[in-house]
């Protein structure tokens, strides 16, 4: 709900609105969630109102580590839109290296009008993090390729 308010009030213009609601949206429950004992017994300790568990159990619901990162990448755009350039560019740094696929991630963020302003810098750590770790920034097309009759140069 926090985020669905969020992207109202980013296109609504009210980027400090927005970002507040992205923040809160990353400590409210979500995708995530663990399940943790605790009793052995069937009820959970102290409470007779509730009815039995049979295995003692409680889950706990949480944003997910891809909910967390996607919030990191709306703040971003909220930042830049708020002036704050240098800011920006770290909250997206936090998203890309905290993401499976950075290469793909790469793409998304180079086709977003909202983050043109700052473009030669993704560039930039597209190229820092394509050193750092490796990555290829075309994605995996090579991977899929790599058969015996194809030769890459």
């Amino acid at each position: 709900e926090a985020e669905k308010q969020a992207l109202v009030c980013f296109s609504s213009g009210d980027y400090e609105g927005a970002m507040k609601r992205f923040e809160e949206a990353k400590g409210l429950p979500g995708d995530g969630y663990d399940v943790i004992r605790t009793a052995p017994g069937s009820q959970t300790p102290g409470d007779k109102s509730q009815p039995p568990n049979p295995r003692g159990l409680r889950e706990s619901r949480f944003a997910s580590p891809a909910q967390l990162a996607i919030a990191e990448y709306n703040i971003a755009c909220c930042l830049l839109k708020l002036g704050s350039k240098d800011e920006a560019i770290e909250r997206l740094r936090a998203f890309i290296t905290s993401t499976e696929n950075p290469e793909k991630q790469f793409e998304r963020i180079l086709g977003d009008s909202d983050l043109a302003e700052i473009r030669a810098e993704i560039l930039a750590m597209r190229d820092e993090l394509q050193k750092q770790r490796g990555f290829n920034p075309f994605g995996k097309i090579k991977d899929m390729l790599n058969v015996p009759f194809v030769e890459w140069k």
